[in-house]
């Protein structure tokens, strides 16, 4: 789930030169596994996203990550990819 997440907000940020927060926006659809986590994104300047993955259930792990765009092309760094 963590791993379409952000390659959705890559192919979003491809298209608008931006990522987002919106899963809507996005057209994931989560229902089920947002169960297991609470994710927090955090969109700064438009060009930098910060995403935690917080499990509910405590046995899992926290998972964080970031992405850096710049035009057509981003970095992008977690511990879950």
């Amino acid at each position: 789930m963590l791993v379409e997440l952000m390659n959705a907000e890559m192919d979003y940020f491809l298209e608008r030169n931006e990522f987002t927060t919106n899963f809507k926006e996005l057209s994931l659809k989560l229902p089920a596994e947002q169960k297991v986590y609470i994710i927090d994104l955090e969109v700064i300047e438009g060009t930098q996203l910060s995403l935690k993955a917080t499990p509910v259930d405590k046995s899992f792990k926290t998972y964080t990550g970031a992405a850096f765009g710049r035009k057509s092309s981003f970095l992008f760094n977690s511990d879950f990819m």
